[in-house]
Formats: C-alpha cells, structure tokens, sequence
C-alpha cells in the first residue's frame, strides 16, 4: 500500500497522520482506498498563532484536541488563545494539561521548543520557581554545547526568553536581537514575537536610562500597523526624556486618536509637552536643588499645586482690585513658575501617574489646557 507523506510546514510542529482515503493502484491492477496523509491542521494553527489570529487558530486547536491529537506545545497555544478569548476555566483546564504532557516530553527534548512552552507554562500557573529552574537547564544545554546553538530564528526568540526568565539581560537582549533580525526577514508571520522582543530590548534600555535605545525599538513598535496605545505612550515618553517635544506631542496625540473613549491621559500628555515646546527652557533641577528624577511622587504633586498657587494669588491680587498692583511683578512671577510647572507635570507624566485625576482634583488643569490662564487678566 502506497503511503503519502506531505512535510511539515512550521519547524517544531509535530503532525500526527489523518485517515483520509486516497486512491491508490495496487500490484493487482485493483483500485484501493488507502489512508495516511498528514494532517496539516496543526500547522495551520500554529501558522495562525504566530500571525495574532488567535481565534481562527483556537478553532483549529479545538478540533485536534477533541481528537487527542495535541502535544503539550500545542496544549499552551490552546490555552494562550483562550486566555485572549477571555475564557478563564478554558484556559486552565488546557493550561493543567499542557503542563502535564510537557513534564513528560520534557526529559527527552532535543530542541528548546519544550523547555520553552514549559517554563511559559508554569509562568502562566505562577509556578515562578519552577520556571527559573526549566530555564536555567535548557540555557545550560546550549552553552555546554549539549544543544546546538539556535540557527532558526524562533529558538534565537526561546533561547532569548528563557535567558530572561532567569533575570540575565545581557544574553536576553543579544538573542532577542539577533531573533528580530531574523523573524523580520520571514514573510511576516511572527509579528507577537518581534513586537514581544522589542518591548523587552526598549524596557532593558529605559531601566539604564538609555532613552535614545528605548526610542528606537519604540518606535519601530509605533510603526506596525497594530501599533498599541501603551507602545505609543512609552514611545512619547522616551521622546520627551530626549527633549524631542514635537516628536512626543506627535505621538501622543496618535495615542488620543487610537482610543478616544479613554484617551484623557494622552490629552494631558501632549498638552504638557506642547507647552515645553514653547517655553526657551526648562530647569535641570527642582527648585530644591535635587534632580529631578529623585523626586517622589508626592513632591512632585506638591510642586505642581505650589505654582498653580502661585498663578491664583497673583490673578487674585489683579481681581481684587486692591490699590498699588505691580503688575509687572505679579506677571514675573507667573512666567518664573509656568517652567517649574511644566517640568514637573512632564516629569509625572512620563513617570505614568495619573495626570489628569491629579490635575482635575488639584484644580490646575485649566492651567495645561488654557494659555491665557497663564496671563493677567487685562486691566480695566
């Protein structure tokens, strides 16, 4: 009986072979039905999820298990495409399994595709220690030369995860790299991964202070077609630590427009920046003297509400109608505390503290939204 054999079309896929008839000619000039081609739905799931389809791939993967046809690494995939559907018992009843079935696979991996589904497994189940103890013997394999160092650039992206679950950034961000390269080069099928590896590479480069770097892989991120609110707002941020204040308010300003039911804190944002813009120059240090990334939270909202203060009094020394107004002066001390103000909201904002609750309930936000509040009333 002939037997048809069709390849697998993902690297890591394991095929389990479909009955399906096919005809064949046998020895005897008869024709028979005969069955094993390879069934290609796992592929295809897998090229789903690594494309973000998530629920076209859960479909798929929903059929083979019914069949018991799933692997532990397919299990994960199940259960990641669940967790996105929102369907939590889903997701941890195949989670339990995948966990299960990659335990026993795992003793006899000869690739980092197990080790790698399992330690994201038992991340997933919060089994942290676990995890760390998975990662740190596959990364052991492959620098003791047991496993061959990655030449797909799917396990340059594992080798690199695994290296990260144990906190060792330096390798992390080599091997991410080096995966970003390569997935970048494939026919675009991997976009969950490079996104994943670039935010990795921008948050290691932030930490350091290395804004420019950070920038970089942000604003490749803001590039994609699927570019997200959070990307644009850190991308904005990092342009800001850079003092590139058009660049920031521009991509601020795509984050307010990418969701504008919750796009308040962007609104801010852009504002504040826009208004360093203009100003010649900002401080370098906080009227205390300190930098102005040690201050906390709490000094920084103090700082904020003591220059609106500022702007009240003297408005109120105007309307009033007090005798003997310097308006001059009073208008001196405006223009002195609008760059102190200014600096301090960016510095909050970048930070990621809740601007706009602080100003509405501070009672300054006319202060970022109005420029003329930052002028004397005319006289009479």
């Amino acid at each position: 009986m002939q037997r048809f054999e069709i390849p697998s079309l993902r690297r890591g896929c394991r095929v389990r072979r479909l009955v399906v008839p096919v005809l064949v000619l046998a020895l005897t000039g008869s024709l028979l039905w005969c069955q094993e081609v390879s069934d290609l739905r796992g592929d295809q799931a897998i090229e789903l999820y690594d494309s973000g389809s998530y629920a076209e791939a859960r479909g798929l993967l929903e059929q083979l298990d019914a069949e018991g046809a799933l692997d532990g690494a397919l299990l994960y995939r199940l259960s990641y495409c669940r967790r996105v559907a929102g369907d939590a018992a889903g997701e941890q009843d195949a989670l339990t399994r995948a966990i299960a079935a990659l335990e026993k696979e795992h003793a006899a991996a000869r690739d980092l595709e197990t080790p790698f589904y399992l330690g994201n497994a038992y991340r997933n189940a919060r089994r942290l220690a676990d995890a760390r103890t998975v990662a740190a013997g596959a990364t052991t394999r492959v620098e003791s030369g047991e496993l061959p160092a990655p030449e797909h650039p799917m396990d340059m992206f594992r080798l690199a995860k695994l290296y990260a679950d144990q906190g060792k950034e330096q390798p992390a961000i080599e091997w991410y790299r080096k995966s970003i390269e390569g997935l970048e080069g494939t026919d675009g099928g991997y976009p969950a991964n490079v996104a994943w590896a670039r935010r990795y590479i921008a948050q290691a480069a932030w930490s350091r202070a290395d804004f420019a770097a950070a920038a970089e892989q942000l604003e490749a991120l803001a590039g994609a077609a699927d570019a997200t609110v959070d990307d644009l707002d850190r991308l904005a941020g990092a342009r800001a630590r850079l003092g590139q204040w058009s660049a920031a308010v521009a991509a601020w300003q795509r984050a307010e427009k990418a969701d504008p039911a919750d796009a308040n804190r962007a609104r801010y944002c852009w504002r504040l920046a826009a208004m360093a813009e203009k100003l010649p120059a900002l401080p370098e240090r906080a009227p205390s003297g300190k930098p102005w990334g040690s201050l906390s939270k709490e000094e920084l909202e103090t700082l904020m509400a003591e220059q609106a203060g500022l702007v009240k009094d003297a408005v109120g020394s105007v309307t009033s109608g007090a005798a003997g107004v310097d308006r001059d002066a009073l208008q001196g001390k405006i223009d002195a505390a609008k760059p102190v103000f200014v600096r301090a909201g960016v510095e909050y904002a970048v930070r990621r503290y809740p601007i706009r609750e602080t100003a509405f309930l501070g009672g300054y936000a006319p202060l970022i939204f109005h420029e003329t509040r930052w002028q004397l009333p005319a006289a009479d």
